[in-house]
């Protein structure tokens, strides 16, 4: 019973196109932070430092440490649970940021988090556009409360641009 879920499920995503385009959006991120992905870290204190990010095995954890450091996880990487993230924000939608530096910023915040959010700055608009796509799919797969919340979001943005 399973393989016939799993198939129909991939039917599914063939054959929608909007549900094709979301699943290539967190494959992308997904594929692009298993390698690594390269960002200034702003921390709450306002202090930044370079830095890459990484996806865990399970496409749970999101792990980032000093860029120097290279792709193996050493002494000092810091980490965050996935499942306690309930927004996924580019910078222009977070706001406090000028518009030069909102353009390529992602924030990741949650109640449960420590701290309650991360600040990434990536090298470009459609890098970070990318990312808060596949971020947001990925958590909208593991997280009915999260793909609700997303849902009200795209509804408010028609609303607001009609």
């Amino acid at each position: 019973m399973a393989l016939f879920t799993l198939l129909n499920r991939a039917y599914d995503v063939i054959k929608n196109a909007d549900t094709r385009a979301r699943y290539d959006a967190r494959n992308k991120a997904c594929v692009a932070l298993r390698a690594g992905v390269g960002a200034i870290v702003h921390e709450p204190d306002g202090e930044t430092w370079a830095a890459n990010v990484y996806l865990g095995p399970a496409f749970s954890v999101l792990y980032w440490q000093d860029a120097e450091l290279g792709p193996t996880m050493r002494l000092g990487y810091r980490w965050l649970e996935l499942r306690y993230v309930q927004e996924v924000l580019s910078g222009e939608e977070a706001g406090g940021w000028e518009a030069n530096a909102a353009s390529a910023v992602l924030v990741l915040s949650g109640q449960r988090m420590v701290p309650d959010r991360l600040v990434l700055q990536l090298a470009s608009t459609a890098e970070r556009d990318e990312m808060v796509a596949g971020l947001r799919q990925l958590r909208c797969d593991r997280n009915v409360l999260f793909k609700q919340r997303m849902e009200e979001r795209r509804a408010r943005d028609v609303n607001s641009s009609s």
